[in-house]
């Protein structure tokens, strides 16, 4: 599994969370996540 980080979008999670999906595949995700200081992910 190859992925180009820089190239992938980060995506508003809402409640301070931002994602960038980097690889999926029917068994396994890898996922970088952002937090602002003083929020929770759900």
């Amino acid at each position: 599994m190859v992925c180009i980080n820089h190239k992938t979008p980060l995506r508003d999670s809402g409640g301070g969370v931002v994602r960038k999906i980097l690889s999926h595949a029917p068994n396994l995700m890898t996922v970088e996540l952002h937090f602002d200081k003083g929020s929770v992910d759900a």
